[in-house]
């Protein structure tokens, strides 16, 4: 993964990634939400969700939390890049 600090809004917005592909982005989150909670209910109706937590050494209701924050994060961060490219 490749990281660039940039010191002005300006740069962000003359990147190739758009404020359209990152909404794309948390909108594909947000399906991937809904596919592990249908996941997740179907492992505690068989009551294997404890089984699969510690096989695989990750509580699936900690993985649905962390990706549902990292969407708020990205959709808060579009909304400003947005706010920032209409006071341009």
């Amino acid at each position: 993964m490749k990281f660039i600090q940039s010191n002005e809004a300006k740069e962000i917005f003359e990147m190739e990634t758009s404020t359209k592909e990152i909404d794309k982005a948390c909108k594909l989150m947000n399906e991937a939400i809904l596919i592990l909670r249908k996941w997740e209910a179907a492992l505690a109706v068989k009551k294997l969700k404890g089984k699969v937590n510690t096989e695989t050494g990750i509580d699936i209701d900690t993985l649905i939390d962390t990706i549902d924050k990292v969407t708020d994060k990205a959709l808060s961060y579009s909304i400003k890049l947005s706010v920032l490219k209409e006071q341009e």
